[in-house]
């Protein structure tokens, strides 16, 4: 990386190119949210300390173009097709090849299983409050 050793610039390896070699368990959302969690995290740290994010590879269009479809799934809670026809319109070049569209659609199905789990927990708070209220 060209800048890697320019301190004002600080560097996320994340291994998308071999998800299907991740120590989580690929197979299941929680494994999946989990692999993608650094990821989140990092860019995450990042835009509230007001910095920028730069996601790259050597084309910009495979590895980097799926990690940035994965970050707008994630921060604009779109599906694998919203969020790929989302950076397409932003960046054509972006083609999410050979496993990668199974990765998005894995990525898609744990957030949409976390979006379930968080509804339910919100239920379940509402339900509490309500109960407490009437006591």
């Amino acid at each position: 990386n060209f800048f890697e050793d320019d301190q004002s610039f600080t560097y996320l390896r994340f291994p998308i190119a071999h998800w299907w070699r991740s120590k989580e368990d690929m197979n299941s959302h929680v494994g999946v949210r989990r692999y993608f969690a650094p990821l989140f995290a990092f860019v995450e740290k990042a835009l509230r300390a007001g910095k920028n994010v730069m996601v790259h590879c050597l084309a910009g269009a495979h590895r980097a173009g799926t990690s940035g479809v994965a970050l707008a799934m994630y921060y604009l809670r779109l599906s694998a097709v919203q969020g790929t026809m989302f950076v397409k319109e932003r960046r054509p070049i972006v083609d999410p090849i050979g496993s990668f569209p199974e990765l998005l659609k894995r990525l898609d199905a744990a957030l949409q299983d976390l979006k379930k789990i968080n509804a339910s927990v919100e239920k379940e708070k509402l339900e509490k409050a309500k109960a407490e209220t009437a006591a």
